[in-house]
């Protein structure tokens, strides 16, 4: 718990910017903090430095130092982890800050979509980002809503505003899938069930599809290609495309048009 604890302070150190001012507030001169580390594992030296001072101007590390010959600015916030090991936040590439892990037996992915309003899921989400910055994570690529829509932008807005607190999020809004290729599946047809991606068929839905996306506020696109897979007769894996390489290429070149990148399942 004591290790949690400093590892919970120095994430937030290093996440100054998400839990500042809000946007409307006034701009203010950038101020430094200081942090005393008493080992600092910084990813790129070959072993662990020891008695190190780190200085960070606003949001910006502007340099690591040993204790001895540092030069604190006047007035800095000094931050005291001399008995502590410190290092830097920690990304995770692929997150889902919408699910909860379900318990198939009470309805698993199904009922995060069938069930639970998008006001009990954003909330589940605030407690998700919470929990990341707490253990460590000081960013999240998150790869979807998995049926929530939009929502991942609202949590990203709420965290920049200073209203929750959280890691900085690059978010991939709705996915992209094609008909056939995504949950909800297995109900009666004459059913239309919601989905946990946007489904296009043919290069032209698909670049539209992209183009909505990225509009509404999506850092990366999401492409599911392994939807369908399934063990052949000899036991060997089989896996069908969800995608076609017309509909791929639509996405990809929409979305390097507009200065992004695709992540692909």
């Amino acid at each position: 718990m004591v290790m949690m604890r400093k590892l919970a302070l120095l994430t937030l150190l290093f996440s100054l910017p998400l839990l500042g001012q809000k946007k409307d507030a006034a701009p203010q001169l950038k101020s430094f903090t200081v942090i005393r580390a008493g080992t600092l594992i910084d990813g790129k030296s070959d072993s662990p430095r020891h008695d190190q001072v780190i200085l960070i101007r606003g949001n910006r590390i502007e340099a690591v130092s040993d204790a001895g010959s540092a030069k604190i600015p006047p007035n800095s916030n000094v931050i005291d982890l001399s008995h502590a090991t410190v290092l830097p936040g920690l990304i995770d590439s692929h997150t889902h800050i919408f699910l909860q892990g379900e318990d198939p037996n009470e309805g698993g992915y199904d009922v995060n979509i069938l069930k639970y309003p998008a006001s009990l899921r954003a909330a589940r989400a605030t407690v998700s980002v919470r929990r990341a910055l707490e253990q460590g994570f000081t960013t999240l690529r998150d790869v979807e809503t998995e049926g929530a829509g939009y929502g991942d932008i609202g949590i990203k807005e709420a965290i920049e505003g200073g209203y929750i607190p959280g890691p900085r999020l690059f978010v991939s809004t709705r996915a992209i899938s094609t008909t056939g290729g995504y949950p909800l599946e297995g109900y009666a047809p004459e059913l239309t069930m919601p989905k946990g991606a946007q489904l296009i068929d043919g290069p032209v839905e698909a670049r539209k599809a992209a183009r909505e996306q990225l509009d509404n506020g999506a850092d990366w696109i999401k492409v599911y290609m392994t939807h369908r897979s399934w063990v052949g007769k000899n036991g060997e894996l089989v896996s069908q495309p969800t995608l076609t390489l017309e509909e791929l290429k639509a996405i990809v070149d929409e979305t390097h048009g507009w200065g992004k990148k695709v992540a692909c399942h």
